[in-house]
């Protein structure tokens, strides 16, 4: 009947440190949940451009020669930003000079890359609500004292017994 209660001690014991090394090695942490959401947005815009009227110029002196008129000098010529000099031509008794630009608007259209990132993070705090009080953390040294000293009385027996000292 004696083994059988110090059996009980001893399993009583085992569980109180197990359970303590248990908190000390794993201790209960909050939970992090984080959501992440990407989302990407094409946005169209367009804008119109004008370009402003443009013009090149050329001074030429022209002579007719038995009634054909004849390019003899080119005493000035200017280009515009946009336009080069202008090309002159006769044809029989005709004039062409190609040299002017108008006005011209440009829609220009492109798309903006917009990306956005989401972040949620939900984080849930463990309240811990029984704590040991000073008592119980008594009766826990208590307890392992009384193991320590059953191991020894333990030791000491089995020493008595297998070497029959002290008898």
């Amino acid at each position: 009947m004696k083994t059988v209660y110090i059996i009980c001690v001893v399993f009583i014991m085992t569980g109180c440190i197990t359970q303590k090394r248990c908190e000390r090695l794993y201790p209960c942490r909050g939970a992090v949940d984080t959501i992440v959401k990407d989302s990407i947005v094409y946005i169209i815009k367009d804008s119109i451009y004008t370009l402003p009227t443009d013009s090149s110029t050329i001074k030429a002196l022209i002579i007719c020669e038995d009634e054909i008129p004849r390019l003899k000098q080119i005493i000035a010529y200017a280009s515009g930003k946009r336009v080069e000099v202008p090309v002159i031509r006769f044809k029989h008794d005709t004039l062409f000079v190609d040299c002017k630009v108008d006005s011209a608007e440009i829609t220009l259209t492109w798309a903006e890359k917009n990306q956005y990132r989401l972040m949620k993070v939900n984080e849930t705090i463990v309240k811990r609500e029984n704590y040991i009080t000073g008592w119980q953390w008594a009766q826990i040294w208590m307890g392992r004292l009384l193991i320590i000293a059953i191991a020894i009385i333990l030791i000491l027996f089995l020493l008595r017994v297998i070497f029959k000292i002290g008898a």
